[in-house]
C-alpha cells in the first residue's frame, strides 16, 4: 500500500477497475507470502544469520533485474529477451502491471498464480522439514 502510494504522489495512476486494484493488492500479498517461505526455507538450512542474510537477496535480486521490472522486455538483446520473458518473475511483475492498467492479463495471470502455488506447494512443507529438525536438532542439545 505504502509503493501505491508513493506511485500516485509521482504520478501513477491506475486505469482500473476496483476488481483489477484489490485482484493487483491480492496478487502483490499472496507474492510476498509465497516469497516469504522461500526466505524461511534458506533461513532455517543457513547456519549463521549472516549467511541467511546474504541468501535471501541473492536470488531475488538476479531474477528481478532479468525481468521486465525496469524495461520492456522488446528492448533486450535477443538472448536476454529470451530468458526475461520466460522467467517467474516476468510473469508476476507482468500480471500485477497488466490488472493495475486494465490491460489483457490471460498471458500473465495464471502463469503468477501457477508460480504462487508451485512456490507454497514446495516451500511449506521443506520449511516445515527444516523446522522440525532444527528444533529436534536444538532439543537434543539441551
Amino acid at each position: 500500500m505504502f509503493l501505491l502510494g508513493a506511485g500516485w504522489l509521482i504520478g501513477f495512476r491506475p486505469s482500473c477497475s476496483l476488481q483489477e486494484g484489490v485482484a493487483a493488492v491480492g496478487l502483490v500479498l499472496l507474492i510476498g507470502f509465497a516469497f516469504s517461505w522461500v526466505g524461511m526455507a534458506m533461513g532455517l538450512a543457513a547456519r549463521s544469520v549472516e549467511t541467511a542474510q546474504s541468501m535471501g537477496m541473492a536470488w531475488v535480486f538476479p531474477l528481478t533485474f532479468l525481468s521486465s521490472a525496469f524495461v520492456p522486455t522488446a528492448t533486450m538483446p535477443y538472448w536476454l529477451r529470451l530468458f526475461a520473458e520466460h522467467q517467474p518473475m516476468t510473469w508476476l511483475i507482468d500480471a500485477v502491471r497488466n490488472l493495475l492498467l486494465h490491460r489483457p492479463t490471460s498471458g500473465s495471470l495464471w502463469p503468477a498464480l501457477a508460480v504462487c502455488a508451485l512456490v507454497l506447494l514446495v516451500f511449506v512443507p521443506l520449511s516445515v522439514f527444516l523446522y522440525e529438525r532444527k528444533s529436534r536438532s536444538t532439543a537434543a542439545r539441551l
